[in-house]
């Protein structure tokens, strides 16, 4: 495991990022879910770094091997992609669903707006 965060339930999302999956687990560590980033398609991932939540409870996932930001709900049940970051580390994301996106890669930090669009890199 790479990142751990809490959701609003007190249920814990954790990045693995060598099984490239995400693991969530009750507040007693029980296990209720994988979210499998291997195969193809749109609802892959490789090496999940970090792990944000929006304002709506998905989850943002920082996918540094698949130089990518994926979005799954709680479920599981993928909702789209955006972003074109360099190796993405890790991912907050503020009350209006801004989002922060720190570049591993690309030595910088890169802002994106609720729909995904990049509006600002530092």
């Amino acid at each position: 495991p790479i990142a751990v965060i809490i959701d609003s339930n007190n249920k814990l999302i954790v990045s693995d990022r060598n099984n490239h999956r995400i693991h969530i687990f009750n507040e007693n560590g029980g296990w209720l879910l994988t979210i499998d980033g291997k195969g193809s398609g749109n609802h892959s991932f490789q090496s999940p770094w970090g792990l944000a939540l929006d304002p709506q409870g998905n989850i943002h996932i920082a996918a540094y091997g698949s130089n990518t930001i994926k979005v799954f709900t709680k479920e599981g049940v993928y909702v789209r992609m955006y972003g074109d970051p360099n190796g993405p580390s890790g991912i907050a994301i503020d009350d209006e669903g801004y989002s922060l996106v720190s570049e591993y890669g690309g030595n910088c930090l890169s802002i994106y707006d609720p729909e995904g669009n990049k509006i600002h890199t530092v």
